[in-house]
């Protein structure tokens, strides 16, 4: 198992309740600023926990420095509490 904060578990919680989300869609939802979401998907994808994919949507989700992929729950898996 992995270590994982509140936030991290929020973000999964989020995501695992539906289709894939789009980053300015979860910037909504989980209520976190860019920058702290940034860093905790980075978090999340590096430890396999989330899938980064292209969106057919792409151009019209992004906007100046938001990203456009959309976001999935790879795995899974449990995290520790």
């Amino acid at each position: 198992m992995v270590d994982m904060d509140s936030s991290a578990r929020r973000i999964l919680a989020v995501l695992k309740a539906g289709a894939p989300t789009a980053f300015p869609e979860l910037v909504l939802e989980v209520g976190f600023s860019q920058n702290t979401l940034r860093l905790h998907l980075a978090r999340l994808e590096e430890e396999s926990f989330i899938l980064k994919e292209k969106s057919s949507q792409e151009r019209e989700l992004g906007g100046p420095g938001i990203p456009t992929a959309c976001l999935k729950v790879l795995v899974d898996r449990q995290p520790a509490h």
